[in-house]
């Protein structure tokens, strides 16, 4: 099941929202496609993934950047116990053979501040596992990077104040 649109729609409304909002992504295992969650929103938001959320398997399929990109929020959230899965082994043979010249990363956080990650796993990436730009006041907490057979085992950090 893909669930990038429903992720999406309850973004929106979390979003509008000037009360504090929470998004679960439940236990299971989903697909999803390249996502964007971008604000700034009226309020503070949690997400939630407690699911294993898998990355479409050819590189080619996200089109530029990242895999998931979080851009412009103030008191964000990112928690639930949850994996992010980029399926890079398909990528990593893709570009042994020269078919594929750019890898996306699997997660992108941009200007975010008072924000936490905490108790989140980025898994197989394709490139990086994590890009971080210009955030001010950003905690990790329990964030685990696994590629057990990855070349790219990367973490990029660009102008970020109080990381």
């Amino acid at each position: 099941m893909e669930i990038k649109w429903a992720v999406g729609k309850a973004f929106k409304e979390a979003c509008q929202s000037t009360s504090p909002s929470t998004i679960v992504i439940p236990k299971g295992t989903f697909q999803m496609n390249q996502m964007k969650l971008e604000g700034p929103c009226k309020g503070p938001i949690e997400l939630q993934i407690q699911a294993t959320l898998k990355a479409p398997s050819d590189p080619n399929q996200i089109k530029t950047g990242e895999w998931l990109t979080v851009n412009k929020l103030d008191f964000f959230t990112m928690s639930g116990g949850g994996i992010l899965d980029g399926q890079g082994k398909a990528a990593w043979e893709c570009r042994e053979s020269k078919k594929c010249t750019k890898l996306p990363n699997n997660l992108s956080f941009n200007s975010l501040t008072n924000s936490i990650i905490k108790d989140i796993t980025t898994l197989d990436n394709k490139s990086f596992h994590v890009n971080v730009n210009q955030c001010k006041n950003l905690t990790f907490l329990q964030f685990n990077v696994s590629a057990p057979a990855s070349p790219h085992l990367k973490i990029k950090l660009r102008e970020c104040y109080r990381l």
